[in-house]
């Protein structure tokens, strides 16, 4: 009798343990949709903000997967990555610079060890509670070795060269085949952020800008028939462009294309970007970027920057690249971007550092201290005035009002407060609070200070490098 009451207990406990495990699953597949407001992103009720470098099948981090050679390895990166707050990585199913990195070759029939990569790794998204922004091609590696590729006549495919290739009839089948084993595969994943449809997508082929503008639409409608038709839902859809701030007609087409959900553009333009001599001259290219985005798009779509990093220079030393992508995400974040950018590592292994990544371990936390949800700011830019050898970035809405200040590197010696000029603020009683980025924590909170006209100052609590402030408006 005991017996059977114990294997009854067992039961009970293995039919409760699933269903537990069903409901955290399902709890966690939520997929990411824009904000009803805009600007951000959203997962079921809360904000969703990007959070994440790039990554590929074959870095150091992921590669041990392909092929098998430590699957453990490359699970244990991914459990790092998420333990520092990384919720996005924005991957090429295919990475062309070597041919073992190939998702088809040749055209039409799919390698099993990649797709088996891409398997467990839509898996482990699940485990952990990330995302990915996945795009299909690696067109980069493709021109460097166009020699190897299949969509080159020399191995079997169509094109003599790269270009063509967003117009090109039997290109364009064949593109349509890669979403649609794409989408079949893989497309039933919750944690796919969005599907990508091209990267820096007015480079490499020599196409028109109405050429891009047909392709786009074209290859989104087919994406999204062909997701619904299959799995009954739909992931977020964009382009990216390799310029920081396209203008023109190609500025249109990706900041308000019609049948894209969210703008993104890739950072590497200035010095202070491509080849940094300090920490700090790259705050004003990043907020510049994303001001000059925030302005050229006409619908709130969130815009983020999905590719950045020092081109011309690597960084050598990591304490530096640390303090580096600190600013830098900061900077995006504080300007109106939806999260922290997207490193493209650049650095020798090609993954982020541990200090990196403790770098957006802390602007994570800030993340989830603010809220987002509901936030629907406009750039404070020009309304904010700081004395020489700082600068500033702030957004708000009518309610909330998030400020960074950081001071050049070159005036870091010793701490110091720091006077800060507003002007054009509506009237009324704010609640202030600051916030340490390096300590991840609140300095000071909950003071209240009254505007009762549209200019005044705050005084910070003495900082070293920078410190942010959040204001929220309590009273008229």
């Amino acid at each position: 009798m005991r017996r059977h009451a114990y294997y009854v207990l067992l039961l009970v406990l293995l039919f409760t343990s699933i269903v537990v495990a069903s409901a955290y699953a399902k709890a966690k597949a939520e997929l990411i949709k824009v904000a009803p407001g805009g600007r951000y992103f959203q997962k079921g009720d809360e904000a969703f903000l990007i959070i994440g470098p790039n990554d590929a099948l074959t870095w150091p981090g992921l590669s041990p997967l392909l092929g098998r050679t430590s699957p453990q390895a490359a699970k244990e990166y991914m459990e790092k990555l998420a333990s520092h707050g990384v919720n996005t990585v924005r991957v090429m199913i295919e990475y062309a610079q070597y041919p073992h990195g190939l998702l088809e070759n040749p055209l039409g029939e799919y390698r099993t060890e990649v797709v088996e990569f891409w398997d467990t790794f839509f898996t482990w998204l699940e485990d952990y509670d990330m995302y990915a922004i996945v795009t299909p091609w690696d067109p980069f590696w493709m021109e460097r070795t166009w020699h190897q590729n299949p969509y080159n006549t020399r191995n079997g495919g169509m094109m003599d060269s790269m270009y063509g290739f967003l117009t090109h009839p039997e290109a364009l089948e064949r593109q349509k085949e890669r979403f649609a084993f794409m989408i079949e595969r893989w497309g039933h994943s919750k944690h796919i952020l969005a599907w990508e449809l091209m990267n820096e997508i007015e480079l490499w082929w020599g196409a028109t800008t109405q050429e891009i503008d047909d392709w786009i639409s074209e290859m989104a409608d087919f994406v999204r028939e062909q997701q619904l038709k299959t799995h009954g839902f739909t992931q977020l859809i964009t382009a990216s462009s390799a310029a920081n701030m396209p203008s023109g007609a190609l500025g249109k087409v990706i900041y308000d294309h019609p049948k894209l959900d969210f703008a993104t553009t890739h950072l590497y333009t200035g010095p202070g970007m491509n080849a940094p001599r300090n920490t700090t001259d790259v705050v004003t290219e990043v907020a510049l970027a994303v001001n000059y985005a925030l302005w050229q798009i006409k619908d709130n779509r969130p815009y983020t920057d999905t590719e950045s990093g020092p081109i011309d220079m690597w960084i050598g030393s990591s304490t530096f690249d640390a303090e580096f992508l600190h600013n830098v995400s900061w900077a995006h974040l504080a300007s109106g971007g939806a999260g922290t950018g997207m490193r493209w590592p650049y650095r020798s292994p090609h993954v982020l550092t541990t200090g990196m990544l403790e770098s957006l371990s802390r602007i994570a936390a800030f993340i989830k201290a603010f809220d987002f949800t509901g936030f629907v700011p406009e750039s404070l830019g020009p309304d904010l005035i700081l004395p020489a050898g700082h600068e500033v970035v702030g957004i708000g809405d009518a309610n909330r009002k998030l400020i960074w200040l950081v001071r050049e590197e070159r005036l870091q010696g010793d701490p110091a407060a720091c006077v800060l000029e507003m002007h054009y603020i509506d009237l009324g009683s704010y609640m202030l609070s600051f916030w340490d980025p390096w300590a991840a924590d609140w300095i000071e909170r909950d003071l209240v200070i009254h505007f009762a006209e549209s200019s005044g100052s705050i005084t910070t609590p003495e900082f070293l490098k920078d410190v942010t402030i959040v204001m929220e408006r309590i009273s008229d």
